[in-house]
């Protein structure tokens, strides 16, 4: 788990992130979700492609109970009225 938690400083220094909040789950603490926040799509390609992304899926597929899921969301923007 610890290389998980590795991954947020670099990760928080790549240009184009905005956030990365790793969550731990209330019903499951071995259950770990990542949000990622990125100004463009641009940034997430980019951020696969660094050296703390590379083969990354590979040195933790040990620990995986099920194979790693990505998900894209955009905003929703409430407006004040």
């Amino acid at each position: 788990m610890n290389i998980l938690l590795t991954l947020g400083e670099p990760t928080c220094k790549e240009e184009g992130n905005i956030a990365f909040v790793p969550h731990f789950s209330v019903d499951n603490p071995d259950e770990i979700l990542f949000d990622a926040i990125w100004i463009d799509k641009e940034g997430i390609d980019n951020h696969f492609k660094q050296p703390h992304m590379m083969d990354l899926f590979t040195k933790i597929e040990h620990l995986l109970a099920k194979p790693v899921v990505l998900k894209a969301y955009h905003e929703v923007k409430v407006s004040d009225n």
